[in-house]
């Protein structure tokens, strides 16, 4: 399994990764989050750290309202978000309702 897995990671990151993942900073940018990370973690490459998390809000239109129960049990908006190492939010992608899987 390991050598399955260590083969389709390499893959995915060689292949898929560089048209799908990309961080709009500089170079410069991205050393400087990589060294204050490393320095904070001694986890090595590090651009930044995702999260999710569900956004609480009204109840929408009864037709939409499947839509937006989270597995929780309250109306949400399912939003994922990339901060660096300073904790500033670099990115924010909030375009899914609540009961989307993260």
């Amino acid at each position: 399994m390991s050598v399955i897995l260590t083969e389709v990671t390499s893959l995915i990151e060689q292949k898929i990764c560089p048209r799908h993942i990309k961080f709009d900073t500089s170079e410069e940018e991205q050393s400087k989050n990589k060294i204050h990370f490393y320095n904070k973690s001694g986890f090595p490459g590090v651009l930044g750290c995702v999260d999710g998390t569900h956004v609480h809000i009204l109840a929408p239109e009864k037709e939409l309202q499947h839509l937006y129960i989270n597995r929780k049990g309250f109306f949400s908006i399912n939003a994922l978000m990339v901060c660096d190492f300073n904790m500033n939010i670099t990115y924010v992608d909030a375009r899914y309702p609540g009961a989307t899987h993260d």
